[in-house]
């Protein structure tokens, strides 16, 4: 499966071919409910994703951005999480890559593994392991 979601400031092109077109509300609750039992690829285009609770990674789901126009972001009615992106217990083979990550002062990381620690990224031989983070682009988080 690859998804497409476009943000609200996503050019009109990128609105027009996605699968997932946001509007005003929090972008996690649509973008997880659409990633629920899916595997595969979620390709955000270009735009700012603001979430009121964490983009959930779980098994064999990549969100992968457009570089740093791509800003996935604590938004004003954030819930507290520590992680703009949370890890569902049990999962693996992950990843999240080319985005820029705002904690806006409300997060205290940019992703966070279901222990509740900072994900350590263990090697791949562990079977909770393989949570990949790359080109990523992280400020305004206010711990680890």
């Amino acid at each position: 499966m690859t998804l497409l979601v476009a943000a609200p400031d996503s050019t009109a092109k990128a609105r027009a071919s996605a699968d997932v077109v946001l509007g005003s509300a929090p972008a996690d609750a649509l973008i997880n409910t659409a990633t629920a039992t899916a595997t595969g690829r979620v390709e955000l285009a270009a735009g700012t994703y603001k979430l009121a609770a964490p983009l959930v990674r779980r098994t064999g789901i990549e969100f992968v951005g457009e570089g740093e126009d791509t800003c996935v972001a604590a938004g004003s009615s954030w819930n507290g999480a520590p992680g703009i992106f949370s890890t569902a217990p049990g999962a693996h083979y992950t990843r999240v890559a080319h985005t820029r990550i705002d904690g806006a002062g409300r997060a205290t990381s940019a992703a966070y593994a279901d222990s509740g620690k900072p994900d350590a990224a263990l090697p791949p031989t562990s079977p909770d392991a393989w949570h990949r983070h790359d080109h990523l682009i992280v400020h305004g988080c206010t711990g680890s």
